[in-house]
């Protein structure tokens, strides 16, 4: 039951976000004439073309099967399927709207911010329930007292390997809330990466010059 109840709730909640989307897009539109439906007109008003935009969105949010993938890991090829999406039901909206009455009452500049915002507002709070996941709002709203808490409770880890596989392991150490260890920096492979950061650590050094300091200690050990 939890399954089938967190897809429902998928698919309703981008629903809701398109709903959402298209009103506000209709109404910063600068041509729109609110038409709520009281003047006996024959052509689709507010709430009609609400509620089809709305309809199409979680028809595709389905067929796409959003509601398969945990918004706690929201990602990259996640962004792109929800711009799909958003995309595909501005079309076919459109398609549906000018069918029924020419799109007498749709402002065209709704229609490209309606596909914004719902792109914008899908992907947003599924980003959102990803960093309260992550606990990243709390690192970021207080990264120096964060950081402070987790040296003096954690054991210092100094990574060493390329950025992608330093934010694999810092990101995968977030999603399970290890608390073991606490990455304090970043020796990379590349000395252009130096002075960046990974999700919040920073990389100090780079492998080949930390090898070659190395080595020269190494010989003015043996030679002094």
């Amino acid at each position: 039951m939890k399954p089938m109840a967190f897809r429902a709730e998928t698919v309703f909640a981008d629903l809701a976000i398109a709903a959402v989307a298209f009103v506000c897009a209709y109404l910063l539109s600068p041509s729109a004439l609110p038409d709520l439906g009281f003047d006996g007109a024959p052509s689709l008003n507010l709430a009609q073309l609400t509620a089809i935009y709305a309809a199409f969105a979680g028809v595709f949010t389905a067929l796409f099967r959003r509601e398969l993938s945990p918004w706690r890991y929201a990602s990259i090829p996640d962004a792109l399927v929800i711009a799909r999406i958003a995309a595909l039901t501005g079309i076919v909206f459109l398609l549906t709207v000018w069918a029924l009455d020419r799109a007498s009452t749709l402002p065209r500049s709704a229609l490209a911010l309606a596909a914004v915002f719902q792109a914008t507002g899908s992907l947003g709070l599924r980003v959102l329930r990803r960093a309260v996941h992550e606990r990243a709002l709390l690192s970021t709203m207080t990264p120096f007292r964060a950081a402070r808490e987790r040296a003096a409770q954690t054991t210092p880890l100094l990574l060493i390997g390329p950025p992608a596989l330093a934010d694999t392991y810092l990101r995968d150490s977030a999603r399970a809330h290890a608390r073991g260890y606490s990455a304090v920096g970043i020796v990379g492979v590349d000395a252009r990466d130096v002075g960046q950061q990974v999700r919040g650590v920073c990389i100090i050094e780079s492998l080949e010059s930390l090898l070659r300091r190395g080595e020269a200690q190494f010989l003015m050990d043996e030679f002094v």
